[in-house]
């Protein structure tokens, strides 16, 4: 599970960081994929029946920009 989150997670943050660079958007992005003992441990907090269900963070991007205005031209492309 893990190694295909990975390899989306990777693909999409090449895709934006094509996108703002052929925009001339100055940006900083980080990414993630939640660890397979992180995941554990959210599950064993959780009730084991409805977990998998409100598990939503498995995945993530952050895109920090240094300009209110390219924020906008971001939300436009």
């Amino acid at each position: 599970m893990n190694q295909e989150y990975t390899t989306e997670n990777i693909k999409l943050k090449k895709s934006i960081v094509n996108l703002l660079k052929s925009n001339s958007i100055e940006f900083f992005i980080q990414n993630r994929v939640k660890s397979v003992n992180s995941y554990e441990k959210k599950v064993e907090k959780k009730q084991k029946d409805r977990c998998f269900r409100e598990i939503t963070d498995v995945s993530g991007i952050r895109i920090i920009l240094n300009k209110v205005s390219d924020m906008r031209r971001c939300i436009g492309l």
